[in-house]
């Protein structure tokens, strides 16, 4: 279940840069979408809360810089979400080698 989280987290990352750099909020808003449930499921609140708001303004047409720094927000934020998932994962793998 963590491995899913932690690919699908970097998946999102992937779209969301090179989305970012072509403006393609259409993408970036499935890609959003899609990631909401699994930060939800593992009570990432702020992030999640995040990933809808981009959602939101990715269907927006102005070209604020809002949308920008919000889809960078989500990158450094899920960059360190992967972080601390890898490091639970080390530690709960270690724990079943012990038991």
């Amino acid at each position: 279940m963590i491995n899913e989280f932690i690919n699908g987290a970097r998946s999102m990352i992937d779209i969301f840069n090179d989305s970012k750099a072509n403006d393609d909020r259409e993408r970036v808003r499935k890609a959003a979408h899609k990631a909401i449930p699994s930060f939800r499921y593992f009570k990432i609140k702020h992030t999640a809360e995040l990933l809808e708001e981009i959602e939101t303004f990715s269907m927006k047409k102005d070209k604020a810089g809002n949308w920008s720094s919000l889809v960078k927000q989500a990158v450094t934020e899920t960059e360190h979400v992967i972080a601390r998932a890898e490091k639970s994962k080390t530690t709960i793998d270690k724990q079943d080698k012990i038991s």
